[in-house]
This record gives C-alpha cells, structure tokens and sequence, in this order.
C-alpha cells in the first residue's frame, strides 16, 4: 500500500515556471530519457519512432507498417538540419508534407515531425503542438503547417534560443541529470496552454511526484526549479508565468 505523505511546500510561491522544470524531470523519467537512450543505441528505427508517437499521442497519425520507410526518410534527412529556428520548423514542414505525399502518414503531421525531430536533435529546439502553441498565444488555425510556423516565428521574436540557453545554464550549474532549457520552456507553454483542469491535474501530479522521489533527489529538484524561477523573474519569452 502506498503511504500518504504530506504535501511538499517547495517556494513560497511557484509558478508555471516552477512546474515546468517538474513536469520535464518527470517526463524524463517516464519517456524521454528512455527514448533517447534506445535511438543512442540503435539509432531511429520503426520500433522507436510507433513508441515516441504514442507517447506523445501523434501515434493515430502515422499508418501501420510504414515507421520504418518515415525513420529511414528522417535518418537521411536529418544530416540537413539546419541551424536557423525557422530554417527548422521549415525542414519539419516539409517533412511533414513529403510523409503525407509517399502515404505514411494520416495527413500533413507537422506535431509528429517535430517531435521526432527533437529527438534527433534536442538543442536550440523544441516541440510544436496545439497547447504550446495557445500557450504562446498564437492564434488558432485550421491548417497545421501554418499554425507550427507561426508558433516558431512568435517563440523566435520572444527569444526562444537565448532563454534556453539561460535556462541551461541554471541546469548546467547544478550538475544535474540530462534536462534541456528547451524543453523547460516547452513544458512551460503546455501548461499556460492548457485549460484551467488540465493545468491543476498536471501540477497535481508534479507534486505527487516530488512526494515520491528520494529526500536528496527532491531537494535538490525543487532547489533547481526554485532557481529557475528566480532567473526569469519577469516571466519567460515575455510571457506572465501567473495564470
């Protein structure tokens, strides 16, 4: 049976700055650092790609029995990458548009690639999907591709790579485990993006998860989420963290 334990109290006042540091920790556990850990070891293959899709719910949009021609197509392509943000989610554009085109994929899937992608390449890059997005407060819009490039235009005007990199070294600092500033602000944007009960789920579940980890390991999370919070006391991509 599973011990109730008290709630952790871990600043006086955390915000969605605070959480998104959490939320990445836990995610790292429970997906990304194992699906980093098997395209280090094999590589982008079928396998993988079906298990970062599902979990990151794009799986529905990639057609059974074609991940492995998508993976091989992604592999070549990505010695392209390009160092531009833009240049970026204009390669997972096209990306997109070529899978619908060659039958893999249900439809132009410019979240799925752009997922992908960052697994392949996790620097000076993050995630597109619709929560982000209303968490940059970009308007809505029918046509996938469009919306993924608005997104990147408006998180590129805010200063998406240079707050990264000063989140990153906040991390960097503390010598902790494998997290990307990147990928604090993407957390940061699901949860001003979405609705007021999702949000309060996923803080919940942060909580329940700084409850469950090892003393030193807790202390030392909160200690690194406290600081990055500190760091961006006027919010983050000029974005209010208070919602």
């Amino acid at each position: 049976m599973i011990k109730k334990v008290p709630t952790t109290q871990p600043v006086n006042q955390p915000n969605l700055i605070f959480w998104a540091v959490i939320e990445h920790h836990r995610w790292w556990f429970a997906d990304d650092g194992v699906h980093l850990q098997s395209i280090a070891q094999n590589g982008l293959n079928g396998q993988n790609l079906r298990n970062i899709a599902k979990s990151y719910f794009v799986s529905r949009g990639i057609y059974g029995g074609r991940e492995s021609e998508l993976a091989e197509h992604i592999n070549n392509q990505s010695t392209e990458w390009p160092e531009n943000l833009l240049e970026r989610c204009q390669f997972c554009a096209n990306l997109a548009t070529y899978a619908e085109e060659e039958g893999w994929t249900r439809g132009q899937q410019a979240s799925a690639m752009s997922k992908l992608m960052w697994f392949l390449k996790p620097t000076k890059w993050t995630m597109f999907d619709q929560f982000a997005a209303n968490g940059a407060e970009v308007p809505r819009n029918a046509n996938p591709l469009l919306r993924m490039q608005n997104f990147f235009t408006a998180i590129h005007n805010r200063g998406f790579t240079h707050a990264a990199g000063e989140i990153q070294a906040v991390i960097d600092e503390r010598e902790q485990i494998c997290l990307f500033g990147e990928r604090v602000i993407d957390k940061f944007l699901m949860l001003r993006g979405f609705d007021e009960n999702r949000r309060t789920t996923t803080i919940n579940y942060c909580q329940y998860y700084l409850n469950i980890l090892p003393e030193a390991q807790k202390n030392s999370l909160i200690d690194l989420a406290g600081a990055i919070q500190a760091s961006c006391a006027d919010g983050l991509l000029r974005l209010p963290a208070n919602i």
